[in-house]
């Protein structure tokens, strides 16, 4: 199971397959890499993709859950539709990842709680322009959605309970479920939203590596009303070699929360 997520910018593949069989496409491929890559791992090479079974649980229209048994051979043909596109995407700025499609991507679940913790790390500390922009918009409105609670009981986040900060002051802690919250659990991600996220976690920074400077270029932006200084941000965050996957999934999802800001679009977010 993932979250998915794509850089809704308007493009020949949308215009043409439409945007849910284009969704469908993508999930399609990603699931079939991930699947082949396990079985791969597992029985060696030489597996062939239409003896790789996986069992596809869905919910049906009146609400009953089921199951049946499909293979990553079914899966590669959901995801055909997308190789006649594919040249489209060629030098496309909207990329994620550079490759086919790479507007879009997925944060796998669980979500480890060693990426819980970079997360909540990534907050930052009071005394900081950023720091009190995170106390003044997050700390109240996020946090206490009721799925978070759902989500850890159904192990989708392997922390048991949320992980918190004690650092910020008087007052609440600060705690990964605002962070998840701010993320997962508020539909499509606006531009301004994205561009909040990707202040509360340090991962834009103006051309002196500061994240105070890069909300003052923010301000300026709004008080001007010209888009001149936006120029001056950069992303911030790279892999590591201690990165774990969920880790690394979470860079990405900002690194999409960058690429939609900077071409005023929405983030689009499935569940």
């Amino acid at each position: 199971m993932a979250i998915y997520y794509y850089v809704n910018l308007n493009c020949p593949p949308r215009e043409q397959l439409g945007e849910e069989p284009l969704f469908e496409g993508v999930r399609a491929a990603v699931m079939a890499r991930e699947i082949r890559a396990s079985f791969v791992a597992k029985y060696g090479p030489d597996v062939k993709p239409e003896q790789m079974r996986y069992r596809q649980r869905f919910t049906t229209p009146t609400g009953e859950e089921e199951s049946r048994e499909r293979t990553v051979a079914d899966l590669q043909d959901d995801a055909a539709l997308l190789e006649p596109l594919a040249p489209h995407c060629s030098g496309c700025l909207a990329s994620i990842t550079g490759h086919a499609y790479g507007c879009f991507g997925s944060v796998s679940l669980p979500i480890s709680e060693k990426a819980e913790r970079w997360l909540l790390s990534r907050i930052p500390k009071p005394g900081t322009k950023a720091g009190e922009f995170y106390r003044e918009t997050a700390m109240e409105r996020y946090g206490g959605h009721e799925n978070l609670a759902n989500w850890r009981k159904a192990t989708f986040l392997e922390s048991p309970k949320r992980l918190a900060r004690h650092d910020m002051g008087d007052g609440d802690p600060v705690t990964s479920d605002q962070l998840l919250h701010a993320m997962f659990l508020v539909g499509d991600i606006a531009p301004a939203h994205a561009l909040a996220l990707l202040l509360f976690t340090q991962a834009i920074v103006a051309d002196d590596n500061s994240t105070d400077k890069a909300l003052e270029v923010i301000e300026q932006v709004e008080a001007t009303g010209s888009n001149t200084g936006v120029s001056q941000l950069g992303f911030s965050l790279i892999p590591e070699e201690d990165d774990d996957r969920s880790i690394l999934d979470l860079k990405l999802f900002l690194a999409g929360c960058f690429r939609a800001f900077s071409f005023e679009v929405p983030l689009a977010v499935w569940l």
